[in-house]
């Protein structure tokens, strides 16, 4: 159903195009069944069958957008419109342009007992609503408009098929006007559904080809609604006509088959729902049960994860105090190759601990076992610190660390520690991923203090990947994550980051140019009137500063 949306304007206008093409091989050859379709019946018009054909290219060529063709459609459409408006002028107004009259005028008065073949006035509606609504379709905000000009065209084109179908000339003839042709209606039909398929996923169009509950009602009700009703009546009109029974029998028989029909319908589609619905339920049963396991599984890694980098913890800090030892080398024993493999054991081992307190604190963050307590703190002096912590790990690259902070002292409610180590982690990614240039601390205070305090910590380094930069928030993901990837790390820190900027309540945002650098914004908002207290039975250990009083917040 989804599939078959956009080939149904091509569709019908491949039908309209060729019933408008057989009329008018009927008028060029003077073939009465090409005119009428059916025998006996009205013929189409020729100007009528010029501006169906005009109407099938506009929606054959409506995805036009180059060359001259796409003047096309428009021109079309505009064409049917104003063939209608002038022949409702020559109707209302006593005008003559007749337009209706240019093609094979010897020929349209020619039946007898007819009246002159003349537009119907109908039919020249029926055009101006819908040139007007094929006009607009080339919108595709202008559904509503478009509808509100396709539902009146739509009722009169069904009501002259059901006054052919039913018998009843005054559905589908006006006073002394000659009525509007069977497949002339027909191909308004086809016509209006062209249009609302325009929009595949919008409107009537959309709720039919749609998946869900509404979609299959719709496919099952509209259908029954329109031809269920038909049948059963034209079945009445010949069965009275026949002699089986009299106007009363026929409309009670009608009644009762239209409600036993209508009953069975509704059965067999509440039945349907019953059925999605019962299936729907035992979809989400085992997503439930599916993420409870993975929560649990997730748990127990947490744990696992927790507790094993705790035990290692333990033994490296031994290694790398003992490592820390050996290097003073106070008897002078050791030579400066010993010195040298000692020096790498515990640069190594630093490394290590790095690690594995990384994992602890991912960890911890997906335990949810994270707290954080609020104090005032100097941002400009905890912004100087960090950059005078991480000087070494410029190295010998050509990098200057520089800082943009307000004049006067910045202060701001949040967890010193959980904060630095944000500003440590973007910081460090900065200087790790830059080769030369410069990293970028600022500051910015809103001018009226209204605004939130933002931090952006800006580099020049190789920049991320459009379609990387959220993925480089993931655990174990870096912007530079192939096989062979040139710098080390296990991807860990901007996870950390943006959960610890999460349970203070800040956000974290990235830009980035690929070769020109990246910029981390952390929004910090303004310091909240009220913050959750920890959770009962979870009191923190850590001390706080004297005189500053703290404010615990729960993980978010």
């Amino acid at each position: 159903m989804i599939a078959l949306r956009p080939k149904v304007p091509d569709l019908l206008a491949a039908l309209i195009g060729s019933i408008a093409a057989m009329v008018m091989v009927g008028w060029t050859f003077d073939i009465r069944v090409f005119k009428t379709v059916i025998p006996g019946l009205v013929c189409m018009n020729p100007m009528t069958a010029v501006a169906f054909l005009g109407f099938a290219a506009a929606i054959g060529l409506r995805r036009c957008r180059g060359g001259l063709l796409r003047h096309l459609p428009p021109a079309l459409s505009l064409g049917g419109a104003f063939l209608g408006v002038s022949k409702l002028a020559d109707l209302f107004s006593g005008s003559h342009f007749d337009f209706d009259q240019l093609l094979f005028r010897d020929q349209l008065g020619l039946i007898a007992g007819m009246p002159p073949n003349r537009m119907a006035p109908n039919t020249a509606l029926n055009f101006f609503l819908l040139g007007a609504a094929l006009f607009l379709s080339r919108d595709r905000d202008a559904h509503r408009k478009v509808y509100a000009l396709v539902i009146p065209s739509f009722l009169l084109a069904f009501l002259a098929m059901m006054g052919y179908i039913f018998g009843v000339k005054p559905l589908y003839g006006l006073l002394h006007y000659i009525p509007m042709a069977l497949h002339a209606a027909a191909c308004f039909l086809f016509t209006c559904v062209a249009i609302i398929y325009t929009y595949p996923d919008r409107g009537m169009a959309g709720l039919i080809a749609s998946d869900g509950p509404g979609g299959l009602l719709a496919r099952r009700l509209l259908p029954a609604m329109v031809i269920f009703p038909t049948v059963l009546g034209w079945l009445k009109i010949q069965g009275q006509k026949h002699g089986l029974y009299d106007a009363e029998m026929g409309l009670a028989l009608l009644m009762l088959s239209i409600m036993t029909g209508l009953i069975g319908l509704v059965a067999w589609t509440g039945a349907t729902l019953n059925r999605l619905e019962r299936s729907r339920r035992r979809v989400i049963d085992a997503l439930n049960v599916a993420k409870e396991s993975a929560e649990e599984a997730s748990k127990a890694k947490s744990r696992f994860l927790a507790t094993m980098s705790h035990e290692l913890r333990t033994p490296l800090n031994s290694i790398i105090g003992f490592t820390q030892i050996l290097l003073k080398n106070k008897g002078g024993r050791s030579n400066a190759a010993d010195l040298n493999f000692l020096g790498r054991v515990a640069e190594n081992g630093k490394h290590l601990l790095g690690l594995i307190n990384d994992i602890l604190d991912l960890s911890k963050v997906e335990a949810g076992k994270l707290e954080a307590f609020l104090a005032p703190c100097r941002l400009d002096d905890l912004v100087r610190k960090v950059l005078s912590q991480l000087e070494g790990q410029v190295g010998g690259k050509p990098i200057l660390l520089r800082h943009v902070l307000p004049p006067g002292p910045a202060i701001f409610r949040t967890d010193e520690e959980k904060f630095k180590q944000i500003l440590i982690n973007l910081v460090g990614n900065a200087i790790k991923f830059t080769e030369k240039g410069e990293v970028t601390v600022a500051l910015e205070m809103g001018a009226t203090g209204k605004e939130p305090m933002r931090l952006t910590v800006s580099d020049t380094g190789i920049g991320i990947p459009a379609d990387r930069l959220e993925g480089i928030f993931e655990a174990f993901q870096q912007a530079d994550n192939g096989l062979n990837r040139s710098f080390e790390g296990t991807g860990l820190g901007l996870t950390i980051s943006r959960a610890l900027c999460q349970l203070l309540g800040y956000g974290l945002e990235v830009r980035s140019t690929r070769g020109k650098g990246s910029t981390f914004t952390i929004t910090l908002g303004r310091q909240p009137s009220g913050a959750a207290a920890l959770r009962p039975g979870n009191p923190s250990s850590r001390p706080q500063p004297k005189g500053l009083p703290a404010n615990p917040v729960s993980p978010r």
